[in-house]
């Protein structure tokens, strides 16, 4: 929460002094448990409980419909050296994504 409370006040530091700000919260594909990593595992799996996304169909499960076969960690995550084989901007077009 320090984070953004001191981000916050950045924000409101620079808007009084007519200066505005897009917050961007970039993230390369949006979790690990899609080759990604932009939010924590967690909030992955609120994310697709929240939206009503069924993670354990295997015909939505990633990285369908793309065609290709990730080995997986314990946690459920795809191996990176596995997901390194793959160009990154393919795993925009999964279900999951």
């Amino acid at each position: 929460m320090t984070y953004l409370d001191q981000v916050a006040d950045l924000i409101t530091k620079l808007a009084a002094n007519n200066i505005y700000t897009i917050v961007d919260a970039h993230q390369d594909v949006l979790s690990p448990f899609m080759c990604g990593e932009g939010i924590p595992n967690w909030a992955f799996e609120l994310a697709m409980e929240t939206v009503g996304f069924n993670t354990s169909d295997p015909k939505k499960a990633f990285p369908a419909p793309q065609n290709f076969t990730l080995a997986r960690n314990p946690d459920g995550t795809p191996v990176l050296s596995d997901c390194q084989k793959y160009e990154f901007f393919s795993f925009y077009t999964t279900y999951q994504n």
